[in-house]
């Protein structure tokens, strides 16, 4: 009873040094509030964005993912018609797109630089990335746009282009050729992703099968569902569903097809043509069977936990 008797007197003893020490503390606390409120909200918004980028769902041929960010065309989904019928027609989707990332060089008559180009499926992408909204200069690119693009604004500065101009592609096939091709820029996006905005191409799915011999084929297919925090459930029917009756390995095997490819050697024995004989080689078939999949969360942890770290820190 003593100890709270001194407590109370201390208290009101200097009214002015208490009233400064519960302002301190009711600013500390408001300011505490603040900054987890606002990384709420940037974390949210993060969240968003990112989704608004991967969707919600990304599957692709095994052995696909370890290999990205060399954004090969060699391990490819086959069956792209009756795999996205499938997906399309699953409880839950609500979208779903193929897509093909491919890299190479963007060339105009005075300049090249190396690009990322996205082939995609116009009306499908933009119902999941948004990207008609994000143009801002010329117009979206439909389905009917054969051998057109839309160029990030400031790869379009780098490059010297505009609406209506062209540019040339070059690139290898999936088998590893060399491939090049024409496309007229239809519009310009800035879409706030550092990748599209500062050295991106879009071009039609269709025209990006052709010049990569890649028929009814993708490297990757992109879902979105009802809810982005079941995004997890949602990978795993989808795998269920793709992957039944597929024996999947580490170490998948490929379907092998004949091909003549390669250089000519010299002084082939019993060669008809005088000394040269072309080799049949044999060429992997750049499709796999099975697929694998990750979701929004899992393509992007690195940013979460970063985030996540930061929190703590302030905490």
């Amino acid at each position: 009873m003593n100890n709270l008797k001194l407590a109370v007197r201390g208290v009101t003893r200097n009214k002015r040094r208490t009233l400064l020490a519960a302002g301190s503390i009711a600013v500390a606390l408001m300011t505490m509030i603040v900054l987890n409120a606002f990384m709420d909200g940037a974390t949210k918004q993060t969240e968003e964005k990112v989704i608004e980028n991967t969707g919600h769902v990304q599957l692709y041929a095994p052995g696909y993912y370890d290999e990205s960010r060399t954004l090969p065309t060699d391990i490819a989904v086959g069956d792209l018609g009756r795999t996205l019928a499938e997906i399309r027609g699953m409880d839950g989707v609500v979208e779903a797109t193929a897509r093909i990332q491919f890299g190479g060089l963007a060339m105009t008559p005075e300049r090249e630089l190396t690009g990322l180009f996205i082939a995609l499926e116009p009306e499908e992408a933009d119902r999941i990335h948004g990207y008609a909204d994000k143009v801002v200069g010329g117009r979206y690119l439909t389905d009917s746009d054969t051998d057109g693009c839309l160029v990030g604004y400031h790869f379009a500065e780098l490059l010297g282009v505009g609406v209506g101009d062209r540019l040339t592609f070059v690139t290898q096939t999936s088998y590893g050729a060399l491939t090049a091709g024409d496309l007229v820029v239809v519009g310009l996006v800035a879409t706030l992703n550092p990748a599209v905005d500062e050295a991106g191409v879009l071009l039609r799915l269709a025209d990006a099968q052709r010049r990569l011999e890649l028929e009814n084929a993708a490297t990757a297919v992109v879902v979105t569902g009802e809810d982005a925090d079941k995004s997890d459930e949602l990978k795993q029917r989808l795998l269920a569903m793709l992957n039944a009756g597929v024996e999947l390995q580490e170490e998948p095997s490929r379907t092998v097809v004949e091909e003549t490819r390669g250089e000519v050697p010299l002084f082939a024995e019993a060669a008809p043509t005088g000394g040269f004989e072309e080799p049949v080689e044999k060429l992997s078939a750049p499709t796999r069977e099975g697929f694998e999949g990750f979701t929004w969360f899992e393509l992007n942890h690195l940013i979460f936990d970063i985030m996540n770290q930061k929190a703590q820190m302030q905490d």
